[in-house]
């Protein structure tokens, strides 16, 4: 599946039911905030400029709270990547909304302002 992000259209936090690899398609570079199941905040930038420690792909695991937004690095006006889904199961998404994810995730206070669902 591919997805398409601009500053204005962020993919909101959501959890991550199975394993997926995500990759970089094209346009700007785009910034991967997750959040493990142990409350483990890090981030990861997609894109192909090493000098800016990008990488290409990566795989997130079952369990993480998940959410992109474009950097509007390089003046595309938006980034696109791509992601799996598995096979099994109905692929629907868990969108926790800010309340819920501030009442279990209280340290990563700064990130879910920004990027979850209004509740």
């Amino acid at each position: 599946m591919y997805v398409t992000l601009d500053k204005k259209h962020v993919s909101h936090f959501h959890m991550v039911q199975h394993d997926r690899s995500v990759m970089y398609s094209l346009g700007d570079a785009t910034l991967v905030h997750c959040i493990r199941p142990d409350g483990h905040y890090y981030q990861v930038r997609l894109g192909l400029d090493k000098s800016k420690d990008e990488v290409h792909g990566f795989y997130i695991e079952a369990g993480t709270f998940v959410a992109f937004e474009s950097l509007d690095d390089s003046n595309a006006g938006f980034a696109q990547i791509s992601f799996n889904f598995m096979a099994i199961g109905d692929n629907s998404l868990m969108m926790p909304n800010k309340d819920q994810l501030l009442q279990a995730l209280p340290a990563q206070k700064n990130v879910i302002e920004r990027l979850a669902i209004e509740g």
